[in-house]
């Protein structure tokens, strides 16, 4: 669940996959800020003892009731009598039966709603398959559009596993060990769920911990998107404007662009993707250990916090701060037309364009480094390898001494960069500019966020 409520199902799983499901589900709870759902066919007496034996219910929680409900009017009296009891600070449970469901829902779903939202724990009790999946539509289709997960094991679970985000099928209490066999009834929830697990205790790590990660990979992957294309094509809006608009004689044929084509073409495809696609599959922002421990930092991401536009337009100022630093930067290098080259030797538009092209590959990779939490072998590796792999292809592709290399700027331009220790130093120095706000702004984070200061300290603290 990635915001707001969650459906879970069923009465039996909750039953007899009831070890540790108590500690579970209080985390879920603080994880999501809502409540989570019990959908089952049970009896209410059966449903309610059975929440209170895996701790669904705590002992010190009211619970309120939804039960035997006749008309509109007598649901209207008792849903206020219910809203009234959660405006305390007390801890509140939920009974609701399928009978009075049908009324709910037809007349008052937004009113029921609002008091489930109330209570930390909600279960429903003799539901058909087909109220389970009207009770997850509800939640889904409410006005703050919460993201679903629904855990169930069965048949009867089928169209509320299809109905929720995310359909959940744990079946390791289905079939008694050591056969390992899931009977009929489990296969059927497993098909059609979208994730199926061995173990219902593995539910806890694949909400708390690998939905925590993939949040922040897919938001990180999503923005520097974005931020590459900023900081790579921007420079080119500057350059034409320098050149009041003007194609710059070149062979091939006149050009308006500060780069040579080869990079165009390698900047996308080789020059940026290694790094950031081993950040999609590696980061963790958060030790696994410290997001069971603290599952609350959950709830920091719901609402889709880090896709605001807050964050996109930070990032992109960022990338226009880049830009704008090394393109005007190296303007500001090679203003004696010389740009450091020995001998008196002039630099040209392609020198410009390649040392402008090299600075703004290595600063983007730089960047995503930055963001980065977890530095393994394969991230690191793919640094490495991206480094390398430009520089050995400019150095074969401006190195060929045929035609139409030779004709055009682009021959040996390579090489003369290097020729030159004042431009290097200039594009190390600009390099440093560039991300220097971004260190800073890390830097300042880690310092004023408490549960960043809390995670630098050993594990043990955790317990406090």
């Amino acid at each position: 669940m990635t915001q707001g409520s969650g459906a879970h199902g069923s009465g039996k799983g909750m039953g007899r996959g009831s070890q540790g499901y108590g500690a579970w589900v209080t985390k879920l709870n603080t994880g999501s800020g809502g409540p989570v759902w019990v959908l089952t066919g049970d009896k209410v007496e059966t449903a309610v003892n059975i929440a209170y034996s895996c701790g669904h219910f705590k002992r010190f929680m009211t619970v309120l009731s939804l039960t035997g409900l006749q008309d509109k009017q007598h649901a209207a009296s008792r849903l206020r009598q219910c809203s009234d009891e959660c405006r305390d600070d007390a801890s509140h449970g939920l009974v609701v039966d399928g009978a009075s469901l049908v009324i709910l829902l037809e007349c008052l779903a937004e009113w029921f709603y609002e008091v489930c939202r109330g209570c930390e724990a909600v279960v429903c009790c003799r539901l058909s398959p087909r109220q389970k999946a009207e009770i997850v539509k509800l939640v889904k289709s409410s006005r703050d559009s919460p993201r679903c997960a629904a855990v169930g094991d069965g048949a009867n679970d089928v169209s509320m596993l299809q109905e929720a985000h995310l359909g959940i099928a744990p079946f390791d209490y289905l079939s008694p060990p050591p056969a390992g066999v899931m009977g009929k009834e489990g296969r059927q929830a497993a098909r059609c769920a979208d994730v199926s697990l061995a173990k219902f205790r593995f539910l806890q790590k694949v909400l708390l911990v690998h939905g925590h990660w993939n949040y922040v990979r897919m938001a990180t992957f999503v923005h520097f998107s974005f931020y590459k294309n900023v900081v790579f094509n921007t420079p080119m809006v500057f350059y034409s404007a320098w050149s009041a608009f003007s194609t710059q004689p070149s062979h091939p044929p006149p050009k308006q662009s500060v780069y040579e084509s080869f990079i165009l073409t390698v900047f996308n495809i080789t020059s940026t993707t290694l790094p950031v696609m081993a950040y999609g599959l590696f980061e963790q922002d958060v030790p696994p250990q410290h997001l069971l421990a603290r599952p609350h930092l959950y709830r920091r991401l719901s609402r889709n916090a880090l896709l605001s536009w807050k964050i996109f337009l930070k990032w992109i100022l960022y990338g226009l701060w880049h830009a704008s630093v090394m393109y005007f930067g190296l303007l500001l290098a090679c203003r004696d037309d010389t740009c450091g080259l020995p001998g008196g030797q002039t630099g040209d538009l392609y020198l410009f364009g390649v040392a402008l092209g090299t600075l703004c590959t290595f600063v983007v990779n730089l960047k995503i480094t930055l963001e980065a939490n977890h530095y393994n072998g394969v991230f690191i590796l793919s640094l490495i390898v991206t480094a390398l792999l430009y520089a050995l292809l400019y150095l074969m592709y401006s190195g060929i001494p045929t035609e139409p290399f030779v004709k055009y700027g682009i021959y040996f331009v390579y090489y003369r960069l290097f020729e030159s220790p004042a431009l290097n130093l200039a594009c190390l120095l600009l390099g440093v500019t560039c991300l220097l706000p971004d260190l800073l702004d890390k830097a300042y984070t880690h310092i004023t966020d408490r549960e960043m200061k809390l995670l630098m300290q050993p594990d043990h603290a955790l317990d406090t």
